[in-house]
């Protein structure tokens, strides 16, 4: 192994001209070793994807308007349902997934820019929290989607007061259970992102 690399700086010592530092020169080959160079067509699928990440903020954004004019009085995110067994807040299902997934795109577009200037070398203050931060907005749209399904499929069994009850049902656990979700779900997220983010730019060595 010793052998092989004495060879290697060997012919690198060789191939470079007197005006270059060799330690400049060692260290751009072990480097390249560690950071391949990117192909540009990784550039061009980035750019790619923010363009049609640009398209979808337009198309949901438009939808969310044309929705709002359409249902004047009706529109809404969340409201009150009243039962007899006590009140839901409940999620629009579709508007709701719309504004998380609409913040979830809208966040991949200054992304796909970051992502690129990451590879190419430029130092990029909290890369770390730019790559996971975005999917916050997936995730939020899931849990809105199944929060409308859960007080839907609940309904049912507390609009009379003879029905029968089920307190994983009830307005009172639903209710505490996607709040508090949403509330524990995001302040863990938020924190491990930021934490991991400020790890990595401790970690990446910075060019002098």
């Amino acid at each position: 192994m010793s052998n092989n690399a004495t060879i290697i700086f060997a012919e690198i010592l060789a191939s470079i001209p007197p005006t270059i530092n060799p330690f400049l020169a060692i260290e751009s080959f072990i480097t390249s070793q560690f950071y391949p160079p990117i192909p540009q067509s990784f550039s061009t699928q980035l750019y790619v994807l923010a363009g049609v990440s640009a398209m979808q903020v337009i198309v949901i954004a438009v939808s969310l308007v044309i929705r709002a004019k359409n249902q004047i009085g009706e529109f809404w995110i969340f409201k009150l349902t009243r039962t007899a067994n006590g009140t839901f807040i409940t999620p629009h299902f579709a508007v709701a997934w719309q504004l998380a997934i609409l913040a979830f795109v809208a966040w991949l577009v200054p992304y796909c820019f970051v992502t690129i200037s990451h590879a190419r070398g430029h130092e990029v203050d909290r890369y770390l929290l730019w790559k996971l931060m975005p999917w916050g907005g997936s995730w939020m749209a899931a849990w809105c989607a199944l929060w409308a399904i859960s007080v839907a499929q609940a309904l049912p069994s507390n609009a009379s007061p003879r029905g029968r009850f089920r307190f994983l049902s009830s307005p009172t656990f639903l209710n505490i259970h996607y709040i508090l979700g949403v509330a524990i779900v995001t302040a863990v997220m938020t924190t491990l992102a930021m934490l991991a983010s400020r790890t990595y730019d401790h970690m990446v060595v910075r060019p002098r």
